[in-house]
């Protein structure tokens, strides 16, 4: 028995493998890749969503961003403002594909109607959605050229932060929206 004792203490041990570590994600609780935008029946849904983003931050003391877009087309060649319906959805499908790959995979794009959206950015600060807002009004108005027509999108951003600019959702959607 002894010797069996002293013949397992002089077995070295195996090599110990060092195992490659994953790297650190910056944001592991944000999902990768633009983010998808999502067709909402009106801002009571809008107003809901941001009632369930608030929750989460009141029990986290978290905070919370809302950075809303209006837009605008108009017809610059012919100067009388009509606009097939068809190449305005295109043109607004573009802006709204546009909104999607300037914000992260974990935020939230709901779109109460064809011209308006609503970016709901969980974890985002006042300042951080101020300057989301102000890289969304250079990035999205301007010229499209749809169909061989020019036409001229402008775009009315807005920002609002819990709970710097309100502790309710008709709050902050008033102060982002002006509606």
């Amino acid at each position: 028995m002894l010797k069996e004792l002293e013949t397992q203490s002089s077995v070295t041990p195996p090599p110990r493998v060092e195992r490659e570590r994953p790297l650190r994600q910056a944001m592991p609780d944000r999902a990768r890749g633009p983010a998808v935008a999502t067709q909402v029946t009106g801002l009571a849904e809008v107003a809901g969503a941001i009632d369930r983003h608030l929750g989460q931050c009141r029990r986290h003391r978290g905070v919370f961003a809302l950075v809303c877009v209006g837009v605008d087309v108009v017809d610059t060649e012919s100067g009388l403002g009509f606009i097939s319906e068809q190449t305005e959805k295109r043109v607004l499908q573009e802006v709204r594909n546009r909104i999607c790959t300037r914000v992260r995979g974990g935020d939230a794009v709901l779109c109460p109607n064809e011209r308006d959206a609503c970016v709901l950015l969980p974890g985002a600060s006042d300042v951080a959605a101020r300057r989301i807002a102000s890289r969304f009004q250079q990035a999205l108005g301007g010229l499209y050229r749809i169909d061989e027509l020019l036409l001229r999108v402008t775009v009315r951003v807005g920002s609002a932060a819990y709970p710097q600019d309100g502790m309710q959702s008709p709050e902050l959607l008033r102060r982002a929206t002006g509606w």
